[in-house]
């Protein structure tokens, strides 16, 4: 049985690559221009996703948080944003945070 890598292994041992045998395939129609893909869907603009992180005016941080804090303030968050059609997240707390102590200082 022969590998897909046979002819790889040969040229780097300085030999011939080895012929395969040509496997007939029943030929398939071809699909038309755009098959398999979704249509965008509508209201929506079509493209990368407009966050914070294509923004030029934002920069990623990271900061070491201890888990059962984090976990507590997930789940405020999550609580406090349902039923809100503007959530806020992690991050927006964490921005308006810095903001006040901004000011404050």
């Amino acid at each position: 049985m022969s590998s897909k890598y046979d002819d790889i292994l040969s040229a780097a041992k300085g030999e011939a690559p080895a012929q395969k045998k040509a496997k007939k395939k029943a030929s398939k129609p071809a699909a038309p221009k755009g098959a398999g893909k979704q249509p965008a869907r509508p209201g929506r603009p079509s493209g990368p996703a407009g966050g914070k992180r294509s923004r030029e005016d934002y920069r990623q941080g990271s900061v070491y948080l201890p888990l059962t804090m984090f976990d507590d303030v997930r789940d405020k968050l999550s609580a406090q944003n349902r039923g809100k059609r503007a959530k806020q997240d992690f991050s927006g707390l964490v921005e308006q945070l810095l903001a006040d102590w901004l000011k404050r200082t």
